[in-house]
């Protein structure tokens, strides 16, 4: 197992770390606005994203290992999904909800979602050394492929900068599309097969739906609701917090996607979950020095006390991580569902709050964020107790 993790976590690392010198070289030619745009965008597309969660993620993974003809269905639905999610693109942008071509923005939004089909799929073939290489190429190209442009001097605005991640991800995606070619092709012709699929277990997905629709709102809701009343510099600052916490948190993710594999559940669940504590503390720890040098570089400020009170949020989401899993595993999603309704009440509520008083600094942002993750985090553990232990 620790042998296998510290592969995976080779890659992820060394990925993070190209990402974080990329988001530099990023903020220091397109400016620390490009977040908030980056931000708004991502929250825009993720809505005609839901889309692809009508086979849930979370539930294909354990499908794969359960029933060998599922990676056609599942293929199958991503061909049929991506040819609505192009009609989204497109209405999004003659509606001017989003002002860049819709080229750019098919080009950049299609191949951000098939990265989601080969993280299903390389999860339920427990190769997830393979995953983590992909994102590793994938941040190599997108910097190498960014200085490029620099050198070529093509103008610094956020939609040629799609333009060039997008670029990157179809570069990196490609032969991981050569060595599925045979499935996706074969699966053309599951169409009603598919559509049947889904309309005899559309009941048993009710409950994923909710889980999935709720999570990305979840992921999202915090900058949609303060996106009116957050000025776009405030609002890259607090993607930069996000950046920072998801790097970090990249190294706990690779223990949930271990833990998508029932063979790992039942050999190394318990003896990793002993662990959490000492994994957390190292988490929080490794999330404070990376924050000191990552904000000092990129914005010449240390904010240490935003970093110390945000570094407290990793105890909760390390032993979330095992809940998560321990609950996916037995298909049971309700406290999952509840959990994210408890984020996003208390997002609301926040914002309100911060709407009310005209409070709109990075702090107030920050400590709705605080607030919402732990609470929820915090009901999750409690029921994961209660259940596992």
């Amino acid at each position: 197992m620790y042998k296998k993790l510290a592969n995976i976590s080779f890659w992820n690392l060394v990925g993070s770390l190209i990402n974080f010198l990329s988001n530099f070289v990023i903020v220091r030619f397109f400016g620390i606005k490009v977040f908030g745009e980056f931000s708004s965008y991502s929250a825009y597309i993720s809505l005609g994203a839901l889309i692809f969660i009508v086979l849930p993620p979370s539930y294909s993974v354990f499908k794969f290992q359960d029933d060998k003809d599922y990676k056609f269905i599942f293929a199958n639905f991503f061909l049929s999904s991506s040819i609505v999610y192009i009609l989204f693109l497109v209405a999004l942008n003659l509606l001017n909800f989003i002002s860049i071509s819709i080229f750019i923005s098919i080009l950049y939004s299609l191949s951000l979602v098939w990265q989601n089909y080969f993280d299903v799929t390389l999860q339920a073939k427990n190769e997830l050394g393979k995953y983590f290489i992909m994102m590793t190429v994938f941040a190599f190209v997108k910097i190498l492929f960014i200085l490029i442009s620099i050198l070529l001097n093509i103008s610094f605005n956020f939609s040629n900068l799609l333009f060039v991640i997008g670029l990157s991800q179809i570069f990196t995606l490609f032969p991981y599309f050569f060595f599925e070619r045979k499935v996706i092709f074969k699966s053309i012709y599951f169409f009603s097969k598919t559509f049947k699929y889904i309309k005899v277990n559309f009941m048993e997905f009710k409950g994923y739906y909710l889980n999935t629709g709720l999570k990305r709102i979840q992921e999202y809701s915090t900058i949609l609701l303060f996106t009116p009343i957050l000025s776009k510099e405030v609002l890259g600052y607090f993607s930069l917090f996000v950046k920072i916490i998801s790097f970090v948190l990249g190294f706990s993710r690779i223990l949930e996607m271990f833990f998508n594999v029932r063979d790992n559940i039942n050999k190394f669940f318990l003896s990793a979950n002993s662990k959490s504590n000492i994994i957390s503390l190292l988490l929080q720890i490794c999330f404070i020095i990376t924050g000191l040098i990552y904000l000092y570089f990129l914005v010449g400020q240390f904010y240490l006390l935003q970093l110390v009170v945000l570094s407290f949020l990793f105890p909760l989401f390390t032993k979330s991580v095992f809940a998560r899993a321990y609950f996916l595993s037995r298909y049971e999603n309700i406290y999952l569902n509840y959990s994210s309704v408890f984020y996003i009440i208390i997002n609301l509520i926040g914002f309100a709050f911060c709407d009310y008083f005209v409070l709109t600094s990075l702090n107030s942002i920050l400590i709705v964020y605080f607030l919402s993750n732990s609470l929820s985090s915090y009901f999750l553990i409690n029921k994961f107790n209660k259940s596992y232990l």
